[in-house]
């Protein structure tokens, strides 16, 4: 008999379903994952349980019911062992969106009672994700198959089968020690035979990470446990590293994700102009809008940041700001801000590609989105990606604030301004996506033309 069980976490409608088929035994084990999906604070999520309450313990029918049951359209299938982080999650998310066809897959490593956290080189199981659609035209887990071995294996066979392409994210879960449900003897005869189901539908698959565990993982994990002067290995090894290592102990700061950690195709990377003159100083600006948004800290995001100085400005000052760059040059010639703030505030990307920037591997949302002179440099063919990416970082109520030039700005042959467009043109464009806003911003990097938009109402009284 199966139950279906479903709990969600966060305040948000959710956006993923995590699905789990266990058995009675295992649910307290799933209460500790709610807790710690609970304390990474990633809105939007479910949790659907397929519980099986008699034996034979029928992993594949409890996977597929509760898939059913789940209410979104991104499904990842793990076990209550398993501790994604928010980025994890996050990726995924977006990957999925990106390529609705796929299967995400992602390398564990494991809570061994004898060798602490230590990498297992398969990829299969323990993160396998995708949207419903492909879930459905897979036609989910093989329920012909023993409870044993291989049973991730067949999906991505059948996956591949369907022409489903498979996505090994650059991430790893956390997977404590549980003791297995069967002895080595038996577990090889079983996935032996489900090898052979499998070989007979189709090809296997087979993922293996080439990493392996490195010294200084090991050292760090140790680490944590000598710290606190806990023997290592003990049967609390692995609930305290979950709770100090992968909960506790996240780097602080931010980060951007991206797979397209350069503009390669935009003039301004081909030619750099622009990028090599403009550094544009506005501290005035910060302490105008703290005072308009009546609030005592600002985070800010900068597109286009050039050489840095309105970041370093914000970051001098004590408020949260990132700049992100589509030229390398600043970089690589290490401008003075990108030598001080490069890899903790000033970031290479394209945001014409989905990117997504974290704090502490949560995905960041900022009051203030600023672009000034640079949305004009993206192609229009890209622009709704753009938006997309300004929309998704911004808080609710948030402000994008942008110049966007209307003329012609050639240099060594090339056209920067790949979108040229009537101010009136730009107005209605960008109405698509935020709505304008009618007040005057004195402190500004001065520009011909000036436009503010709000993801909701007026958060503030026109001046």
């Amino acid at each position: 008999m199966i139950t279906l069980k479903c709990a969600q976490v966060g305040s948000r409608e959710p956006i993923l379903s995590i699905i789990l088929a266990v058995d009675a035994a295992m649910e307290s084990d799933v209460e500790r994952l709610i807790r710690y999906l609970i304390e990474i604070d990633h809105p939007g999520i479910e949790v659907v349980l397929g519980v099986v309450s008699d034996e034979p313990f029928r992993e594949m029918e409890a996977k597929n019911e509760a898939a059913r049951c789940a209410t979104t359209d991104y499904l990842a299938f793990t076990n209550a062992g398993v501790y994604p982080s928010a980025s994890m999650i996050e990726k995924t998310r977006r990957e999925l969106e990106l390529n609705p066809n796929a299967i995400i897959e992602a390398l564990r490593l494991d809570g061994l009672p004898d060798y602490g956290v230590f990498p297992n080189p398969f990829a299969m199981g323990d993160w396998q994700c995708m949207t419903r659609g492909t879930f459905d035209k897979i036609g989910g887990y093989n329920e012909k198959l023993n409870q044993a071995g291989g049973i991730e294996n067949d999906l991505l066979s059948r996956a591949t089968v369907a022409g489903s392409p498979i996505v090994l994210l650059d991430e790893r879960v956390y997977h404590s020690y549980h003791a297995p449900r069967f002895v080595d003897e038996s577990y090889q005869r079983l996935a032996a035979e489900n090898a052979e189901i499998t070989r007979a539908n189709g090809p296997e698959v087979v993922l293996r990470y080439p990493d392996v565990c490195s010294p200084q993982m090991q050292k760090q994990s140790d680490s944590v446990l000598e710290a606190a002067g806990r023997p290592l290995h003990n049967p609390d090894y692995w609930d305290f590293i979950f709770e100090e290592k992968a909960m506790r102990q996240v780097e602080a700061g931010f980060k951007v994700v991206t797979h397209y950690p350069v503009a390669i195709d935009s003039p301004d990377m081909i030619c750099p102009d622009a990028v090599t003159r403009e550094n544009n100083s506005n501290p005035k600006f910060y302490a105008e809008m703290v005072g308009k948004l009546n609030c005592g800290n600002l985070l800010v995001l900068d597109l286009g940041c050039a050489g840095g100085q309105f970041v370093a400005d914000g970051v001098s000052l004590g408020y949260s700001v990132v700049g992100l760059e589509g030229c390398s040059l600043p970089r690589e010639r290490k401008y003075p801000n990108w030598s001080q703030l490069d890899g903790t505030h000033l970031f290479t990307c394209d945001i014409s590609k989905p990117f997504v920037v974290t704090q502490n591997t949560i995905p960041a949302k900022f009051d203030i989105v600023t672009a000034w002179d640079v949305i004009e440099h993206i192609a229009e063919s890209d622009l709704p990606v753009l938006m997309a990416n300004i929309l998704d970082h911004l808080n609710r109520d948030g402000l994008l604030i942008c110049t966007i030039a209307s003329d012609s700005s050639a240099t060594g042959g090339l056209e920067h301004h790949q979108t040229i467009k009537s101010q009136e043109w730009w107005v209605q464009y960008i109405s698509r996506y935020l709505k304008p806003v009618d007040i005057t911003i004195e402190n500004h990097v001065r520009r011909s033309c000036m436009g503010v938009y709000t993801t909701g109402e007026l958060v503030f009284a026109k001046q």
